[in-house]
């Protein structure tokens, strides 16, 4: 499969229709969600990567096999006026609104855990019914036993929430690890 980019939106509405499923990949800024698509897709072009957080500043749409990947602004960049955090929570408040997706990807950093912010949009995606996978990323950053007490965390805390998936996939994009079940979770693998 090759992933086709089908190009870059800044609001909800210019987004292509499609039938098919549709995964939007949500986080902080700089949590990975570039290098999740480049893990997926097996191309590591396929979204530009960057280190400075907050380059992602519009919606990305990519199709890959039967599924479209929508990589979202990340959001929580201290560097960012009122106004761009503003226009950011607008984007990605009104495509859940108006997009059909077939579930979020929300990416947590492993060596971060979760902030705040990740909670506040778990609370949002749990009051909207959208359902909600945790992807762990940067993995290779920390220790096995970091890892360990990190997602056991993350357990503690989904087991309470309603829209969400009770399995955390392990990540990391440098090291080629857990693409085979960010793929099965999206159904592109069974």
């Amino acid at each position: 499969m090759i992933p086709k980019f089908l190009g870059s939106f800044t609001c909800p509405s210019q987004l292509p229709k499609t039938t098919l499923p549709e995964f939007a990949l949500v986080g902080r800024s700089n949590v990975g969600k570039s290098s999740l698509i480049n893990l997926v897709t097996g191309f590591s072009k396929t979204a530009k990567v960057s280190n400075t957080p907050g380059r992602t500043r519009a919606i990305n749409m990519f199709e890959f096999g039967n599924v479209m990947l929508t990589d979202l602004p990340g959001y929580g960049f201290a560097q960012a006026s009122k106004t761009e955090v503003r226009d950011w929570d607008r984007i990605l408040n009104s495509y859940l609104s108006l997009r059909p997706i077939q579930k979020a990807l929300l990416l947590i950093d492993s060596r971060r855990g979760f902030m705040p912010i990740d909670l506040d949009a778990m609370t949002a995606f749990d009051r909207s019914g959208t359902a909600y996978q945790i992807i762990v990323t940067k993995t290779d950053k920390i220790g096995k036993a970091e890892l360990a007490a990190t997602i056991d965390a993350i357990r503690e805390e989904i087991i309470k929430r309603p829209a969400a998936i009770p399995e955390v996939i392990a990540t990391s994009s440098s090291k080629k690890i857990g693409r085979g079940e960010v793929l099965a979770a999206m159904g592109i693998l069974k």
